[in-house]
């Protein structure tokens, strides 16, 4: 009698059985979820962002694939040095900017450096000077005041970034 049943039963190549798996409707169950779960935190949590242009060099290569986290400031503000994902224009384009001035503090480019509250901010992660609006030599500003909700954000690269003040909603999330 179990000769019988045993012999019903078709018999699958390995390749297959290894694809399928035992019972094909669990394994399109499991699909089905893993579906769902990557368009939930691609949708939700993560976004993909390619890296363009050199403002970020050296840090990220122009080309290169990151994730912004947008739950990462649920518990906790943006932090100095953070390199988030701010909206540029719209909701369709972001830009990758490092924090470098925080809310209510006044920030001044001498000399093509940063100064947060009169004191030179030390940046391991800069490369260069920031250069004059004009292209030539180094920038400065007059001290500019940030308000409660708005952060500096500037590229690594120095002479090629552009820096932007953003208020605290135009902060996507922090990159990963």
């Amino acid at each position: 009698m179990e000769t019988e049943a045993a012999q019903e039963r078709p018999q699958y190549s390995p390749w297959l059985r290894f694809i399928i798996g035992k019972n094909p409707s669990w394994t399109l169950a499991r699909i089905l979820f893993l579906i769902f779960i990557a368009f939930a935190l691609t949708k939700f949590v993560y976004i993909p962002i390619r890296v363009t242009g050199d403002s970020m060099m050296p840090t990220f290569q122009n080309g290169q694939i990151k994730f912004v986290n947008k739950l990462a400031y649920l518990r906790h503000k943006p932090q100095r040095g953070d390199i988030v994902g701010v909206r540029y224009s719209g909701k369709r384009v972001l830009l990758l900017k490092r924090i470098v001035g925080l809310p209510g503090e006044t920030y001044q480019v001498k000399r093509g450096e940063i100064y947060i509250d009169g004191e030179k901010l030390e940046e391991p992660y800069a490369h260069g000077k920031i250069t004059s609006r004009e292209g030539k030599g180094v920038g400065w500003t007059d001290p500019v005041k940030l308000d409660e909700n708005e952060y500096f954000v500037l590229g690594d690269n120095r002479p090629v970034s552009e820096g932007y003040i953003k208020y605290e909603h135009e902060i996507v999330g922090k990159v990963l």
